[in-house]
């Protein structure tokens, strides 16, 4: 409870603060006028810079020195960039608390307080802070693009990581890879997979781009001596994608919700139901407001630019987990009123749903293996798999042209062809 409280400050640092914010409380009345005489929010500035004090918990405000605060401030920015690493979304708001921290700085000095303006920018990213798996060349891999000032490095990281775990050689010893080991894990983690149409040649490609990134890297610096390029498998053909998620894997996704103890995960629990349910696009989750829900029916409204109204029957076990979501953290709402809104009370946007299925992916795989739209793929094509009507369909997931929703039944019936019948009449391959 501690912490939802602390995210229902627009705070989301995981647990690590002091409980006590008033250790150190600003001179509210000169800081505020120094704000607006900048035209700057004052409330939202100054709020965010009580974080840094209740963080730190060690510097008194009538003991600031130019030292103290350089240290505090490198801990401070270290903690912050570490949270990075697991919370992509994190990225601006790291930024806009160490922006709101350097007006306070600056304050000081001109009221007097520290002696020296410290000659460091604070919204430059500091050295990064992640497990290297004892591989130096990976550090300094990411430093390289942490000096150029890449805000953003997780993806890098996430991939790199997962190649270096995989392959038969500690990572230590990078400097005895073969191109055979990398030719190797791109056929097991990436060729297969694409060929069970698990994940995209897109997805694929994005990945091991990344990797040959890093392999060109160690090339450069003489660590290794091959050169490795993506194979013709890879190549960006500008196809649409269809990924398709097994049962399995939204059984093992949704117990993952299910079973995380927060306010929080319950209202993502009932945004997963109906996406799965309905197969509506995520943005038509974010404009669903209470008078689109119709508790008695059963039923739900859908819509957005791209489609038009539709109203959609939704199963009576996930129509009870919405209602249950509504009656315990959305009381008293009126009709004209968003029912899915994050802690600050703002109705969620796509980014939203999108970065919380990534993250308990990570939860749940410890990778990403679908996305917020592989879920409205795999309705349709179990839509169409179980010889549902064709125009019911495109209607019921909002296509307002059928040949969008031809573009599944393609799909659908070649993953019929390759599962069931002793060879594909289209390749006549045994």
């Amino acid at each position: 409870m501690n912490q939802l409280k602390k995210e229902n400050v627009q705070f989301p640092i995981e647990n690590e603060f002091p409980s006590n914010p008033a250790l150190v409380r600003l001179d509210d009345y000169t800081f505020r006028d120094y704000l607006h005489n900048k035209g700057l929010d004052a409330d939202t500035c100054s709020f965010h810079v009580q974080f840094f004090f209740v963080f730190m918990a060690t510097i008194p405000f009538h003991t600031i020195t130019i030292n103290n605060l350089k240290i505090s401030i490198r801990k401070y920015k270290e903690h912050l960039d570490r949270v990075i690493i697991s919370r992509r979304d994190f990225v601006s708001k790291r930024n806009e608390l160490l922006k709101c921290l350097t007006y306070y700085i600056q304050y000081l000095f001109e009221i007097k307080k520290i002696d020296v303006r410290p000659d460091f920018s604070l919204v430059q990213f500091s050295d990064p802070i992640f497990d290297d798996l004892g591989c130096q060349y990976f550090r300094d891999y990411i430093r390289s693009f942490i000096k150029r000032g890449y805000s953003y490095v997780s993806d890098k990281i996430n991939s790199i990581r997962h190649f270096l775990k995989r392959i038969p050689i500690p990572p230590c010893k990078v400097e005895k890879l073969t191109l055979e080991h990398v030719k190797n894990y791109e056929k097991i983690y990436f060729a297969e997979r694409v060929s069970r149409e698990e994940i995209t040649v897109q997805t694929a490609r994005r990945q091991l781009d990344r990797v040959k990134r890093f392999l060109n890297y160690l090339r450069d610096t003489k660590v290794i001596r091959f050169s490795y390029t993506l194979t013709c498998d890879f190549v960006d053909t500008g196809s649409r994608d269809n990924e398709y998620v097994k049962s399995e894997y939204l059984i093992k996704f949704y117990n993952t919700i299910l079973h995380c103890n927060t306010l929080t995960s319950e209202k993502y629990l009932c945004i997963f139901l109906l996406l799965i349910e309905t197969g509506c696009r995520p943005i038509e989750i974010c404009n669903l407001r209470y008078s689109d829900f119709h508790e008695t029916e059963s039923l739900i409204s859908l819509h957005c630019i791209k489609s038009d109204r539709r109203q959609l029957k939704i199963d009576p076990y996930i129509k009870q987990f919405v209602i249950n979501y509504i009656h315990k953290q959305r009381k008293c709402l009126l009709p004209n009123e968003f029912i899915f809104v994050d802690e600050g009370g703002t109705p969620l946007v796509t980014k939203d749903i999108s970065e919380t299925i990534r993250r308990y992916n990570y939860l749940t795989f410890g990778q990403i293996v679908f996305s917020a739209k592989s879920l409205r793929h795999t309705f349709i094509t179990n839509a169409l798999d179980e010889k549902n009507d064709f125009d019911k369909v495109s209607k019921t997931v909002g296509h307002k042209d059928w040949r969008a929703t031809m573009h599944y039944l393609h799909r659908s019936v070649k993953r019929m062809l390759d599962n069931t019948l002793p060879f594909n009449p289209n390749t006549r391959s045994y």
